[in-house]
């Protein structure tokens, strides 16, 4: 059960990331509004957010694997795991902020590139399990 509460932890710090990338994505005409920011601006800021939070995902997710979870049977459940973390978040803020202008009703493409996005969050969190299993030695060896 220990585990299981661990591999949650896990599976809600991983989704954050795509959570703030799909409210900073379907909110670009609120956020220029509201803030008066030029909307080019606040288009690439979720590009820009989500890329240091990914970055920042690989380099310290796999501390966190490596010290709370280790190697498991059940760590393919991980690829999967952030998905109803992801609705619960997003639908959260939907209700809590919902659309009250017409004209801040996300672009036609934005539910395409959201679906893509999450299309392949998979692999990133893949990749950050690949790298918690990785020995990251430099070429030293250890005393015998």
């Amino acid at each position: 059960m220990k585990y299981f509460a661990k591999m949650n932890v896990f599976a809600l710090l991983a989704c954050i990331p795509l959570v703030v990338f799909a409210q900073l994505e379907v909110n670009v005409y609120r956020i220029s509004r509201v803030t008066g920011l030029d909307l080019d601006i606040v288009v690439k800021a979720p590009w820009i957010a989500f890329l240091i939070a990914a970055v920042l995902g690989l380099i310290l997710f796999p501390f966190y694997i490596r010290k709370h979870l280790g190697r498991h049977s059940a760590d393919g459940w991980l690829l999967i795991l952030w998905v109803p973390y992801f609705f619960l978040f997003a639908g959260t803020i939907g209700r809590l902020l919902p659309v009250m202008h017409p004209g801040e009703d996300p672009g036609p493409g934005a539910g395409m590139l959201l679906l893509m996005v999450m299309f392949f969050y998979p692999i990133y969190v893949l990749m950050t399990l690949m790298f918690a299993q990785f020995r990251w030695d430099f070429g030293v060896e250890a005393d015998q």
